[in-house]
């Protein structure tokens, strides 16, 4: 058993969630935009 091995499963893991959140905020980017045009 590696280490770095670990270490990178952690990382991918990690990173595809923020890969994930990124997809989102794309989503919801309209939607806070409006809302931020709104508030200023």
């Amino acid at each position: 058993m590696c280490d770095t091995g670990l270490g990178r499963q952690w990382v991918s893991a990690r990173f595809s969630l923020v890969q994930q959140l990124l997809q989102e905020a794309k989503v919801l980017r309209p939607k806070l935009g409006l809302r931020n045009e709104f508030e200023v």
